[in-house]
């Protein structure tokens, strides 16, 4: 139904006109589509600008970190009798993607209260052939990585080839929980201080913890028989978090299985970053690499460095950052 705002009974309230949809862009090759470019503006545009000189542009906002977005209009314009265009622009390249109103598969709604009448309309799903800027997740080494699974794999092939080195962790870090990653940190502190007096006593546990973990991949079972096998089995858990691709490890937290046997392990809650998979997924294969060298008693260095920033068009961005060196 067609919803014409200029046909009011009583005094004429207060409208607010609502645009909201969600920017994703194309799905990788595991089948996920991320979010559009953090901050990726978001334009509203009359298609037929009232007067002479008078610009097509009538409000604007920023995609949030999902993807989705809200532009509110407000100041006397009328989207229904004006039709627009959402208009989205990539913040890095400048590219532009566009979606006229009459291609909106759902009618406005209605939202009355008291001397206000919001009217609410639906984009949909804007999918763009964008590179989404993912943030940095971690480093083994020189090599960077973006995506949680190739980072475990990584982890798993420098046990395999029994090379040390350095690894960092970079956790995003969020203003609205500045203790998040706290807990984490401990764990790395608690596993450097065993391989400093050279114990496996806190390896042994979390080995143990990780036999009861089930499987989510192809057999063997991860559950240890002996203390030869007790290095192997933090391998062979880092080539099952390698191995799940990035869309399902989003859809089932599949990972977190093996947060639960580290807290257990170490006698501690889950950290809350071990939830989300850009923050667990990484700091949980981190965590595991690092006791695979604790319980080969070899040295352990653990830096945590604090916040961290990395400047980026219009924004920066600042870390948590946590290094592992293995001399």
């Amino acid at each position: 139904m067609v919803i014409d705002p200029r046909v009011q009974t009583g005094p004429r309230p207060q409208i607010t006109w609502v645009v909201k949809g969600r920017a994703r862009c194309l799905p990788d090759g595991s089948g996920y589509a991320f979010p559009a470019p953090r901050e990726t503006l978001v334009e509203i545009h009359l298609q037929l600008p009232s007067g002479p000189g008078a610009t097509s542009l009538v409000a604007s906002a920023l995609t949030k970190d999902d993807g989705t977005f809200e532009v509110v209009v407000t100041g006397g314009v009328n989207l229904i009798a004006n039709p627009f265009t959402v208009r989205l622009v990539n913040p890095y390249t400048g590219e532009r993607h566009e979606k006229p109103v009459q291609q909106f598969v759902l009618p406005p709604s209605r939202f009355a209260s008291p001397g206000a009448l919001n009217i609410e309309f639906d984009a949909g799903e804007f999918i763009l052939p964008w590179d989404p800027q993912l943030s940095l997740l971690g480093m083994i080494d020189v090599r960077r990585f973006k995506h949680a699974p190739p980072f475990a794999s990584g982890l798993a092939n420098k046990l395999v080839q029994q090379a040390k080195g350095m690894i960092c962790l970079l956790r995003e870090f969020d203003i609205a929980a500045p203790d998040r990653d706290r807990d984490a940190d401990r764990m790395f502190k608690d596993l450097e201080s065993e391989a400093a007096a050279g114990s496996t006593a806190l390896s042994d546990r979390i080995a143990a913890a990780l036999g009861q973990v089930k499987p989510f991949n192809a057999p063997p079972p991860l559950a240890p028989v002996s203390r030869v096998q007790r290095t192997d089995i933090f391998t062979r858990a880092l080539q099952q978090l390698g191995t799940l691709p990035v869309a399902r490890a989003r859809r089932t937290m599949a990972w977190t299985g093996f947060g639960k046997a580290l807290a257990t392990a170490f006698n501690r809650q889950a950290p809350r970053s071990f939830i989300d998979m850009t923050l667990g997924m990484p700091t949980v294969s981190a965590l595991l690499f690092t006791a695979s060298h604790v319980a080969q008693k070899h040295t352990v260095n653990v830096r945590l460095s604090g916040l961290v920033s990395m400047a980026f068009k219009h924004h920066h961005r600042h870390y948590n950052l946590t290094e592992v060196v293995i001399p």
